[in-house]
């Protein structure tokens, strides 16, 4: 039995809990939005822009083009440069790849399956709060809901924040940004090279920026490629229209899920306040 508390408060309380969990099942867990653009060296300045998205099934990434037609001629007319290592062992790196990608995706897999474990233990806590009208295991179920709002808003994005390409390890000039297709141009292929990385956090969300500069050597003619090395051309200069710059900002942050997660820890706020209340009234009858 419900206790003092009336039992259509509880099937509604049941009701708006199941809604709202599976509100926060299927909507979007988390959202990357990044933009880079190339600021110099390529005409129009082309941007690439990235919509990448997990939920609790998949993952889905949107890449566009903007002023498309010069940075496609760029990956077109460049030639690619490649070291004697990773030449004479194309079979190993394509295996390396392979096996980091397996590990990256069964690591959102664990965490999909622990969020849906705890959204089943957050439920069955709420089930005995509004059966027995117990405030121990309303506050429980309180501890549940920030577990499962620290899975979502931590776990998730540490799963797959390494996944875009934003950090020391990447070779993508472009910080990953262009990683999603085969014309992606690694660092090692520029010639004095350097790259700035930032972070800021802002409300349930971070702002990354990164930019890049160098000469591409791939632009060059291979005779030519040595003067750049050892001396950087000046504007104006043999060699200085292989010079680069790419700039880019992204944001990342949960999807809709926060505000599903949100409802569900006000159904816990209320359901606490109920008892309260009830406990009040029934101190005064007494």
């Amino acid at each position: 039995m419900i206790g003092h508390l009336q039992s259509k408060k509880a099937l509604v309380i049941a009701v708006l809990f199941v809604f709202l969990s599976v509100g926060l099942w299927t909507s979007a867990w988390f959202e990357i939005h990044g933009r880079g653009t190339y600021t110099e060296g390529i005409e129009r300045e082309p941007s690439i822009v990235i919509e990448y998205s997990i939920d609790s099934s998949q993952e889905s990434i949107s890449v566009s083009l903007e002023n498309a037609t010069p940075l496609l001629q760029y990956w077109r007319n460049r030639d690619t440069i490649t070291d004697s290592d990773s030449a004479s062992n194309p079979q190993q790196d394509s295996d390396s790849e392979s096996s980091a990608s397996d590990e990256n995706s069964s690591s959102l897999d664990t965490v999909r399956i622990a969020v849906g474990l705890i959204i089943i233990v957050f439920g069955l806590c709420m089930f005995e709060a509004v059966r027995n009208s117990s405030k121990i295991w309303n506050k429980v179920s309180f501890a549940a809901w920030v577990i499962l709002g620290l899975s979502i808003l931590i776990q998730v994005p540490i799963s797959a924040i390494s996944d875009f390409g934003l950090n020391d390890e990447g070779e993508s000039s472009t910080g990953g940004f262009d990683s999603a297709n085969n014309d992606q141009v690694s660092v090692n292929q520029f010639a004095h090279y350097s790259s700035n990385s930032g972070l800021g956090v802002e409300f349930f969300s971070l702002n990354f920026d990164y930019s890049s500069q160098g000469y591409d050597l791939g632009l060059l003619a291979e005779e030519d490629r040595q003067q750049v090395i050892d001396n950087p051309p000046k504007v104006g200069e043999e060699g200085y229209e292989s010079y680069i710059e790419f700039d880019a900002e992204m944001k990342a942050g949960p999807g809709s899920v926060i505000y599903w997660w949100l409802g569900l820890g006000a159904l816990v706020f209320y359901w606490n306040r109920l008892l309260k209340s009830e406990s009040k009234v029934g101190n005064l009858d007494s």
